[in-house]
C-alpha cells in the first residue's frame, strides 16, 4: 500500500503496530511523508508521520465495533 492510498474514514493496519485504526485525516509533509491522524477502536486519537518507506507495511483491514 502506498501513502497516496491513505484516505479519511479508511481502516488500516500497520500504523499503530498491528492494531486496526481508522484514518481521520492525512496532510502531506513535502512529497515523501504525511501527518496522519487516526482513531483506534476504543476511540483514542493519535498522530503519526509515516514516510514513503512504510508503504509496503500499511494494509487495509475491517473494523468491527
Amino acid at each position: 500500500m502506498r501513502l497516496e492510498d491513505l484516505k479519511p474514514r479508511t481502516p488500516r493496519r500497520g500504523i499503530l503496530l498491528d492494531d486496526p485504526v481508522t484514518v481521520v485525516s492525512v496532510q502531506w509533509l513535502g512529497s515523501h511523508a504525511v501527518e496522519l491522524t487516526y482513531e483506534n477502536p476504543p476511540g483514542t486519537w493519535g498522530t503519526s508521520c509515516p514516510e514513503a518507506g512504510w508503504d509496503v507495511e500499511l494494509r487495509r483491514c475491517t473494523l468491527t465495533r
